[in-house]
């Protein structure tokens, strides 16, 4: 909590993701619980407009990636499904891949979209960045179209007639009865008028020409049934809801306590991502503008170079962010977050963990069992242009 405060005194801004919602006492900080309850959440659809670093293309790899993070990852068809989904939700609000300028629309909350659809103020709505609810209705539309369109219907229609076709044809060289090839050419004789309407209902219903090639875009029925099951459990959440938390301070401390693990990790990575956008569209710089604190962060590392996580390690030092983790072992830390972090603080060690986090962080064993919790600490300083400090020992009882 002194880290967070001291950060936030110096003017830093601070975002803080509170695993056990205990963060909300450090002084002046301001809280917002994510839950069901609440339904706070972040726009993941909205775009950075910076053309040689944004984009639709982007963003749509981005949300992809995100569902892919967490234990129910798509399927090929889900993620071409999905992909399809999201650039015919931009492209019905005139947002082109092709165009940045077409990229840049105003940010909506649910509760000002409610109130334009309400209003019928679609002109209003064209200007602003889709919602996760736009990506529903967009799912449930290719669902009905795919559902009551004749293209399935008239392939399995196709498909019955030529079984009808060959089980007659197998009939026909066995020199059955007679009444018995009647019966099986009426079966064929049905399984082609229903063929017929089916692709008569089919060909009735083109309108722009490219309904072949969306069915074969959107796969099937059953893949967007599956997808628009996910996007409104996801909804129903919150977490991808544009209902953002009000902050009454730059210490911000969001509590996901109540959040399942893989809801976690989504809500996690938006934000993150979301921040070191902001903070490389504001440039580089060589002081800490900005903080952002995991509480047992363990749960959220990954080798995935495309985790937002991993990139601010890589590069949000340079742009002012900064990124401290907070964890029970160094275990759980990879070589290279290690190796990428310029201030390590050991506050406490079990007695069994000692001999491997000595090794894992360089220090020395003997240091190590010095350490007291809430009482001394360990601390090693990595500056920029010097020759990396080793392990100190800080008295903390008495600050």
């Amino acid at each position: 909590m002194r880290l967070l405060e001291s950060a936030a005194a110096a003017g830093i801004e601070v975002d803080a993701f509170d695993l056990h919602n205990e963060l909300n006492e450090c002084s002046g900080a301001s809280a917002n619980i994510y839950s069901e309850a609440t339904r706070l959440g972040t726009n993941p659809l909205v775009l950075n407009s910076n053309p040689h670093t944004g984009g639709v293309r982007r963003q749509v790899e981005f949300v992809v990636d995100l569902l892919n993070a967490t234990s129910r990852k798509l399927g090929p068809r889900q993620t071409s499904a999905l992909k399809a989904l999201l650039y015919e939700t931009y492209l019905a609000r005139d947002i082109v891949p092709e165009r940045p300028e077409t990229w840049i629309r105003n940010e909506l909350t649910e509760d000002e979209y409610d109130q334009l659809m309400a209003q019928k103020a679609f002109n209003a709505l064209r200007g602003a960045y889709p919602i996760l609810r736009d990506v529903i209705r967009t799912c449930e539309r290719r669902i009905r179209s795919l559902t009551l369109c004749a293209d399935n219907q008239a392939v399995m229609a196709l498909e019955r007639v030529e079984k009808a076709a060959g089980k007659l044809t197998a009939l026909r060289a066995k020199k059955i009865a007679q009444d018995e090839l009647e019966a099986a050419e009426e079966k064929l004789a049905i399984a082609k008028d229903q063929a017929i309407e089916a692709y008569s209902a089919f060909v009735l219903a083109i309108q722009n020409g490219q309904e072949w090639g969306e069915q074969i875009r959107y796969q099937s029925a059953d893949t967007l049934r599956a997808l628009h099951e996910r996007l409104s459990e996801l909804n129903s959440i919150g977490i991808f809801r544009a209902a953002p938390p009000v902050w009454a301070s730059h210490l911000r401390v969001h509590q996901i306590g109540a959040l399942r693990d893989d809801e976690r990790r989504l809500l996690v990575y938006t934000h993150c991502a979301a921040i070191l956008r902001a903070c490389m569209d504001a440039g580089q710089s060589t002081r800490l503008r900005r903080l952002i604190f995991l509480d047992e962060g363990h749960a959220l590392l990954d080798d995935d170079g495309h985790s937002p996580l991993n990139k601010i390690v890589k590069e949000g030092r340079k742009f002012g962010l900064g990124l401290a983790i907070g964890s029970q072992s160094p275990s759980h830390f990879s070589a290279d977050v290690l190796v990428n972090t310029a201030t390590v603080i050991v506050t406490g060690l079990e007695a069994a963990d000692r001999e491997f986090a000595a090794r894992k962080l360089n220090a020395p064993p003997e240091l190590l069992k010095a350490v007291k919790p809430k009482a001394v600490v360990a601390v090693k300083l990595k500056r920029n242009g010097e020759s990396e400090d080793g392990f100190r020992l800080v008295n903390v009882s008495a600050q």
